[in-house]
């Protein structure tokens, strides 16, 4: 079972979330970059090719975080 518990690291100055028990219930692209430790173009490719489940706000995608557990747990 994947932990949800995550150590700090460092990747070109953004740090990796320490627990996403503490997520937001909804993240932007760039929080779930952050949270996974990838660039932002590269997140949005999952996003945009529904590898990552999101949702539409607008022109913005908003990314629920038990979509982001279900991405994980893939």
């Amino acid at each position: 079972m994947l932990s949800r518990r995550r150590t700090t690291s460092t990747n070109g100055g953004s740090t990796m979330i320490k627990n996403f028990e503490q997520l937001p219930l909804v993240l932007t692209v760039s929080q779930v970059a952050q949270a996974l430790n990838l660039g932002r173009d590269t997140t949005y490719d999952l996003v945009r090719s529904g590898h990552i489940r999101s949702v539409r706000v607008g022109h913005q995608y908003r990314v629920p975080k038990a979509a982001l557990m279900e991405y994980l747990a893939a």
